[in-house]
């Protein structure tokens, strides 16, 4: 796999992070994820599907993400996709996401993602503790976005 750690960085969810807790997640992340591409039109995740705990980061191009009848909100790369079904206890997916530009995407699992936070021993528990609450602030955040758009 190409080396995308900057890239990796830079999403939102990292890019606020301290630079010990952002290194580290951009390491296990990059380790983790397998490299797809996508051409316009692909459906990556639907709403309603039971989840399969995978989630994306949107290395290039651009995504539209809808929940119902809402108007799609457009999401560029740099991001990360597929946390918002972190917070739904049924583990089905929130929203759906289709490749509005072709895109180049990381996919990993959310589970290997944090079992190696917690066990890989390079991971200090306050930058777990830092990691939890910005992957739940992030995940609130882009419900409420989703939300608000289809509400507008």
């Amino acid at each position: 796999m190409s080396d995308y750690t900057s890239k990796i960085e830079s999403v939102p969810l990292l890019k606020g992070l301290s630079d010990g807790i952002r290194n580290n997640a951009s390491l296990i992340l990059g380790a983790i994820s397998d490299e797809c591409t996508m051409a316009k039109g692909e459906t990556l995740y639907r709403e309603g599907e039971d989840g399969d705990n995978t989630g994306s980061i949107l290395v290039t191009g651009s995504v539209e993400v809808t929940h119902g009848d809402s108007e799609p909100m457009i999401v560029n790369a740099p991001d990360i996709l597929g946390e918002m079904q972190q917070l739904n206890d049924t583990g089905q997916r929130l929203a759906t996401v289709r490749i509005h530009e072709p895109a180049t995407l990381l996919t990993f699992s959310w589970h290997n993602f944090v079992g190696l936070i917690m066990t890989s021993g390079r991971v200090p528990k306050d930058q777990q503790d830092e990691l939890r609450e910005a992957m739940n602030a992030s995940g609130v955040s882009r419900v409420q976005q989703l939300f608000d758009q289809h509400n507008a």
